[in-house]
């Protein structure tokens, strides 16, 4: 198979499309076989590729590593509570149709850990919040000032 043909079907998984032909046939064929949603394994590549995180962070990545599973599972989750309450008539599933919080709780798990574009903009120099409040940036910045100082040595291969 060709590079590119590698790329488009990569990029048709939601993974990303850089690096050797070899790279990019291993990564597709993980994903191929592993069982994580789509979200799950961005996310799990942004943690991989994240030099900040620490330790010290692993309690927000496994909080956010649960929901981004929730957001990926919530298709399944409904369906199964639709099976379950198509036998009883007049019954409603045990689940709401639609989930509007997983996927905003996760975005504020990514922010708070420095995972999403705003949150780099603001760690490196970017405009502050209106209202002259710190941004999520400024608090990334002054932990990671702060673990640096502790000389903690952990890394994000921990995570």
């Amino acid at each position: 198979m060709l590079k590119s043909e590698l790329q488009a079907r990569a990029r048709g998984l939601g993974l990303s499309d850089v690096g050797t032909k070899a790279e990019l046939e291993a990564r597709i064929a993980q994903a191929e076989t592993d069982h994580r949603g789509r979200v799950r394994l961005a996310f799990d590549e942004s943690v991989a590729a994240a030099t900040h995180l620490t330790a010290l962070d692993r309690g927000a990545v496994e909080a956010a590593r649960a929901l981004a599973d929730k957001v990926d599972a919530w298709d399944v989750i409904v369906e199964w509570a639709r099976d379950d309450a198509a036998g009883i008539r007049g019954a409603r599933p045990a689940v709401p149709q639609n989930d509007n919080v997983s996927l905003a709780s996760l975005l504020k798990y990514m922010e708070s850990l420095g995972l999403t574009p705003l949150a780099r903009k603001t760690s490196l120099g970017g405009a502050a919040k209106p209202g002259g409040k710190a941004g999520i940036g400024d608090q990334i910045a002054a932990a990671r000032a702060r673990r640096e100082a502790a000389a903690s040595g952990s890394s994000s291969a921990e995570l």
